[in-house]
């Protein structure tokens, strides 16, 4: 369980606005969509016009769940990392045989739930995922992360950029590939990348 968020400005350099990053974990999640068959990609985050108009080139049908402030409201001022809640269930997709998730975005909302409300997640996103579909989800390796979540944007094949909209802070999981899958039962980390900008890509399957 995470302590209470304690709020502060940042000790370590972030800046306020816009930072572009190569991103391994994209490369592969796009070549997962590079395929002839039809795609359902769900984003956990808010929705992203540009986003949207760039998976669009993959045919993906795309269903945007915004979980940040709808699942778990308050989570960008919230004292205290939310709980998990009914609206978990309520905000994503009926799981249904011919409409399962090839693809999920989870960007770094993992960083911001508590572990009680990861785990009722991770429950939900189990029904969701279709077998050899993969979840995307950055995971902090600071000490402290925005005091709010990011906003991340496809830049192009290669790249993702993020908008950091406050200096102020919060104390980071800063969770491991061990406990990850501690906390996400069924799903495997098949691929992990460590970025220079204290982020850490994860690539999850459903094992």
């Amino acid at each position: 369980m995470l302590p209470p968020a304690d709020l502060s400005i940042a000790s370590e350099p972030f800046r306020v606005g816009t930072e572009t990053f190569r991103s391994p974990a994209l490369e592969i999640l796009l070549r997962h969509l590079q395929t002839q068959r039809k795609h359902y990609v769900l984003d956990l985050g808010p929705a992203c016009g540009s986003n949207v108009e760039f998976l669009a080139r993959f045919g993906c049908k795309l269903y945007i769940a915004d979980l940040l402030d709808g699942a778990f409201p308050g989570t960008r001022v919230a004292s205290e990392p939310p709980r998990a809640g009914r609206e978990v269930h309520d905000r994503l997709p009926v799981a249904r045989e011919d409409a399962q998730f090839d693809v999920i975005l989870a960007w770094d909302l993992f960083n911001y739930i508590r572990s009680d409300a990861l785990q009722a997640l991770c429950g939900r996103l189990r029904q969701l995922r279709r077998q050899g579909g993969v979840l995307f989800a950055l995971i902090s390796t600071r000490s402290r992360i925005p005091a709010e979540p990011m906003r991340f944007r496809i830049v192009d094949d290669r790249h993702l950029s993020y908008e950091v909209s406050s200096l102020a802070t919060r104390r980071s999981p800063r969770y491991v590939s061990s406990e990850m899958e501690r906390l996400l039962p069924g799903f495997r980390v098949t691929r992990s990348f460590l970025l220079r900008n204290g982020m850490q890509e994860y690539v999850f399957t459903l094992s």
